[in-house]
């Protein structure tokens, strides 16, 4: 956590049209990272030994971190906004940057990143890389005639960055651009992950106090919270007693304890705040 001049905080609320949008690492970072650690068995099947060890390292190479990323961008060029795409995937960050900026944004599916193991990964589990949580990815948009220097940047700093996309329009929405039309993009209701591996092996909570988690997820195999912060304990070992629990976004400066207060096996903590830029 840190303090920031405002003038120089950058939030998804900058974007604005003429920008180019912009991502870097690509997608889905971290759901492949959790579905190799919590399916290495079924994963076996499909991937050799060195391949299932590198996508359970996906948490470090390339890593779930921006703030390295961020740092270079903003050095590099005038960023407009950031967002980070992980609850819902690139599919719901691309909607929630739109309704924060109010503006239209429009992508090229093939110009996104997706590392050939994670869509081998999300293909096995029938699962749309887009919609994935993907923490990891660092989406920004940026001022059209720095765009380019800001991917360069980025890439001789060994950070993949891909320019996926512009904002032509003023209102709000998501399109991809298909042999030339625009298509709109499905905003996801909830990550794939959750919705297609069922709530037994994982599930998916969206809440910001512990009495919106359902004790149904109690003993689940993954459980992914998203939200929390107005409590004392949004998260604790009597409400995520499941082999993986991971604390999303609690916008607590210490979620490295929160995150301590989950029972049995590995607990991830993401705590966002930077002394240069915010995201999320």
């Amino acid at each position: 956590s840190g303090e920031v001049a405002h003038a120089a905080l950058v939030t998804p609320q900058g974007a604005a049209i003429g920008d180019r949008i912009l991502l870097t690492k690509g997608i889905p970072i971290e759901a492949t990272a959790i579905l190799a650690r919590e399916f290495p068995q079924e994963l076996k099947t499909i991937l050799s030994a060195e391949e299932l060890r590198k996508a359970a390292d996906y948490l470090y190479m390339p890593g779930i971190g921006i703030t390295r990323d961020a740092q270079i961008a903003c050095k590099a060029g005038r960023v407009t906004a950031m967002h980070d795409p992980t609850e819902g995937g690139l599919a719901a960050a691309l909607w929630e940057l739109s309704q924060a900026s109010n503006s239209g944004l429009v992508i090229q599916r093939d110009k996104v990143p997706v590392p050939p193991l994670a869509r081998r990964i999300c293909n096995h589990f029938q699962l749309d890389p887009f919609a994935t949580i993907a923490s990891g990815a660092l989406l920004m948009t940026a001022a059209a005639e720095d765009a380019d220097r800001i991917v360069e940047q980025l890439q001789a700093e060994g950070i993949l960055c891909a320019d996926i996309g512009s904002i032509p329009v003023a209102p709000q929405g998501v399109w991809e651009l298909v042999d030339g039309e625009r298509i709109a993009l499905a905003r996801p209701a909830r990550a794939e992950a959750g919705d297609r591996l069922g709530g037994q092996q994982i599930s998916v909570i969206v809440g910001v106090a512990a009495h919106d988690i359902g004790e149904e997820a109690v003993g689940c195999h993954l459980q992914i919270v998203v939200g929390g912060g107005d409590g004392d304990a949004p998260v604790g070992g009597e409400t995520c007693g499941g082999d993986i629990g991971i604390v999303q976004r609690t916008g607590r400066p210490d979620a490295g304890r929160v995150a301590r207060q989950i029972d049995e096996g590995i607990a991830v903590a993401l705590a966002f705040g930077d002394p240069v830029v915010a995201a999320g």
